[in-house]
């Protein structure tokens, strides 16, 4: 007896590369947003500064928490397209994250310098793991289309073959 299961290889969907596209997007607001505040920082506006650079950290955390979703989707129905490559991204903005977070504390401890230092240390890290989720998203992107192409034309062979065999009653003649 068939049992009739939903397939848990979703394979039409799209959800995980919306998250994904949706924290890219977060994290790059979240980059501007601590770039806007490291530069008051520099002109001593220190509650504007730090207060953009915290507005930023939640930008980009939440961007990770989108990104980490998608790429747990992607996985999921990707095989593993990509995944070493999502986990480097992840880890950087990770790393990045905890650089911002450190110059944050040494700024309000009144050590300007290595603040920035981290801060500066923790956009490079960022846009690094920005980089790298971007380029497998575009990857992951590209052979599902030629996966989408590959399987539509060997359905239309298919369909081409089965309409011979309907109307000509043999295959062998067409």
């Amino acid at each position: 007896m068939y049992n009739c299961r939903p397939c848990r290889y979703d394979c039409d969907r799209i959800e995980g590369i919306e998250d994904i596209q949706k924290g890219i997007c977060k994290v790059h607001e979240g980059i501007k947003c601590i770039r806007e505040g490291l530069e008051a920082i520099c002109r001593c506006c220190m509650c504007d500064g730090i207060k953009a650079i915290r507005k930023g950290l939640c930008l980009v955390e939440e961007g990770l928490c989108y990104i980490i979703r998608g790429a747990k989707d992607i996985d999921s129905t990707s095989g593993c397209s990509g995944k070493s490559s999502f986990q480097k991204g992840i880890c950087d903005l990770k790393e990045g994250i905890m650089c911002i977070k450190k110059g944050l504390q040494d700024i309000c401890r009144c050590r300007m310098c290595e603040g920035v230092e981290s801060i500066q240390k923790g956009l490079c890290e960022l846009e690094n793991g920005l980089v790298d989720i971007t380029e497998v998203l575009d990857d992951v992107l590209a052979e599902r289309e030629m996966n989408k192409k590959r399987r539509c034309e060997a359905l239309d062979k298919i369909s081409d073959m089965c309409r011979c065999i309907e109307w000509d009653g043999c295959a062998k003649d067409c």
